[in-house]
């Protein structure tokens, strides 16, 4: 009894000395503010540990690393324990036959009253997270906003590559356009909104849209991933994090474009966009020398094709559609300290130079602060500007 007593006291000691030097190895951003150090390396053990457990369950031949990570995610999303808003009617169904949670007002639908919506595509890097990962926000955001909320699970790489992920979402939307009707939606109003990786596809599927002259209300982008030419902006090299790094980006971006991460290496070196650089595309992300030839080169041999039609494809990265204008009044979200705040801060630029409006708000946080329930002045703070935007429509 007294050996067993020592070996298990001798194991707890080095698990906490094990999970508190990776709490204190954590990547901070220079500069973030003290207070939310705190909720940052925590988020960062979590996800590490969820990672290494994903990896020890494969090993015994217990699913794939990504599906155990999805588990696990499934499992702390049910841990948060959100209680439902009496006010609202909340339903799991199908549209486009496409899974998707609805959030509706019950006096509304007593009274028979249409109401603005907002379609909400959730982040984890088009790999990880899902509707319940997100229901607090978007519970919220119908609660205190008065819109009807329709969140997305869209399929997921890398066993559903682009366009897998953009098509569903696309085609909920086109639904809802023409069926809102029947969820008590006004579909001259509806709002599509996104957070990381979701943001991207709130940006692209609005693009997308508007191509096709379809109208929508407005979008919401929150910490959004908007292209993948250039991972050496500044907030790439200063703002990698223990919730998401520059090296976390590049493989994202291999996995959604070729269902593998074979390509992680070269989008974070940049090898995969050389044959961009001093082109036109270079100048919609800053880094063009205008006295240059703007010639297109050849892109490197060994990039494959699916790459090479992503880099400039405004469905993948909508920072580099040709043409802005005329899309619909947005709000953007950025993070000070979050590797992906140039791409909200140069779509911004792009936006505001066709016309668009564009309401922009800057928080001293990091990447997925709303998610993650960070500093809780600035996540109100979040939280109450996307009432606002979405009250002024």
């Amino acid at each position: 009894m007294v050996t067993f007593f020592v070996v298990f006291t001798a194991f707890l000691a080095v698990l906490v000395t094990a999970i508190l030097r990776m709490y204190f190895n954590q990547l901070v951003p220079e500069g973030l503010p003290v207070g939310q150090h705190h909720k940052l390396r925590t988020v960062g053990v979590i996800t590490k540990l969820t990672g290494m457990v994903a990896y020890l369950a494969s090993l015994l031949g217990i699913g794939s690393v990504i599906n155990n990570i999805r588990q696990i995610q499934s499992f702390l999303s049910h841990l948060q324990n959100v209680p439902e808003d009496p006010s609202l009617q909340i339903k799991d169904l199908k549209i486009a036959d496409v899974p998707v949670r609805l959030y509706r007002s019950k006096q509304n639908i007593v009274d028979g009253k249409k109401q603005t919506c907002v379609v909400f595509f959730h982040g984890g890097g088009w790999m990880f997270l899902s509707i319940d990962f997100y229901h607090s926000l978007t519970q919220y955001m119908a609660a205190n906003a008065g819109v009807v909320v329709v969140s997305v699970g869209y399929r997921l790489a890398p066993e559903n590559p682009f366009p897998a992920g953009f098509d569903d979402c696309v085609e909920v939307v086109k639904s809802l356009l023409e069926t809102g009707d029947e969820y008590g939606i006004d579909t001259t109003g509806i709002v599509l909104a996104g957070s990381s990786a979701g943001g991207n596809l709130a940006a692209a599927v609005t693009h997308h849209l508007h191509n096709e002259n379809r109208k929508l209300a407005g979008q919401i982008l929150l910490n959004p991933l908007l292209q993948f030419m250039d991972l050496t902006l500044p907030s790439y090299q200063k703002n990698s994090s223990a919730v998401l790094s520059k090296i976390e980006v590049a493989l994202a971006w291999s996995f959604y474009i070729t269902g593998t991460k074979r390509m992680s290496r070269p989008i974070g070196a940049n090898k995969h966009s050389a044959h961009l650089c001093n082109t036109k595309y270079s100048k919609f992300i800053g880094v063009c020398d205008a006295d240059v030839d703007k010639v297109q080169k050849e892109p490197p041999k060994d990039i494959p094709q699916e790459i090479v039609d992503a880099l400039t494809d405004y469905r993948t990265s909508p920072l580099i559609a040709d043409n802005m204008t005329g899309l619909p009044k947005t709000l953007i979200i950025t993070a000070e300290f979050d590797v992906l705040r140039d791409d909200g801060l140069l779509y911004k630029k792009r936006l505001e130079e066709a016309g668009v409006p564009v309401t922009h708000h800057e928080y001293k946080s990091f990447h997925g602060f709303l998610l993650l329930r960070g500093d809780k002045k600035i996540c109100a703070s979040a939280k109450e500007n996307i009432i606002k935007f979405l009250e002024e429509l």
